[in-house]
């Protein structure tokens, strides 16, 4: 029998081991690592089952890294907005209106709630799937509104 927990989070490169995971810490708090972003790969439940690699990341990116780099590792809140901003930006070669906030640059912009812990509900999540590895896990940092060019994209259901 296939063990259906291993499909539904293959990823490649897979996940690795918590040293692993300790020196991709490391990496990131000494300045070997310029940025953090997520391969969103979104695959229905049938896709997974015939081995699709990827899960969801998108929605739940910035919360991990705040929680486990920010409050457990004690990174200054200031780099990871970096790694996960200007540091992408330039990694991709975009213009240097990306990633700051300038008067005249481009108004893309993430409010969080840096104090609120919040648990992620896999099946309350706007992907097409729901394959996270995060379901029933609590974080701090709650995304509350994305804006985009100066249009709000998203925002967080008052509660």
């Amino acid at each position: 029998m296939v063990d259906d927990s291993r499909l539904q989070y293959k990823v490649n490169p897979p996940i690795r081991k918590a040293d692993d995971v300790a020196a991709l810490v490391t990496a990131i708090k000494d300045g070997t690592v310029s940025c953090i972003g997520t391969d969103h790969a979104p695959h229905s439940a049938e896709d997974k089952a015939k081995g699709a690699a990827g899960m969801v990341g998108l929605e739940t990116a910035f919360a991990v890294c705040y929680t486990k780099l920010c409050r457990m590792e004690g990174l200054p809140l200031e780099m990871l907005s970096f790694l996960m901003s200007s540091g992408p930006a330039q990694v991709l070669g975009l213009d240097e209106h990306k990633g700051r906030l300038v008067p005249g640059f481009d108004a893309d912009i993430v409010l969080v709630d840096t104090d609120h812990m919040f648990t992620v509900h896999a099946d309350e999540l706007h992907s097409k799937s729901k394959n996270c590895p995060y379901d029933g896990e609590s974080f701090y940092g709650q995304v509350m509104m994305t804006i985009k060019g100066g249009k709000v994209t998203y925002q967080k259901d008052k509660q």
